[in-house]
């Protein structure tokens, strides 16, 4: 039997993190998707990827690197 793994590319990427600074430009992955920073900034709890379009803008496996 064959076991498969089944892989986006998003999970190279490093997991987004509370109190981290994060460049322009910067990837990060959240709930299984890759973000690009758009304004550099800390993170903070309620700064999450999906929630602040202003800092975070989705982006293709296939845009990086651009």
């Amino acid at each position: 039997m064959r076991y498969f793994s089944l892989h986006n590319g998003v999970e190279l990427f490093p997991t987004w993190v509370v109190g981290k600074a994060y460049a322009f430009n910067d990837r990060t992955q959240y709930n299984g998707t890759l973000y690009k920073c758009v304004q550099a900034h800390t993170s903070q709890t309620n700064w999450t990827p999906d929630a602040i379009p202003a800092l975070w803008a989705v982006v293709s496996i296939d845009e990086y690197p651009e």
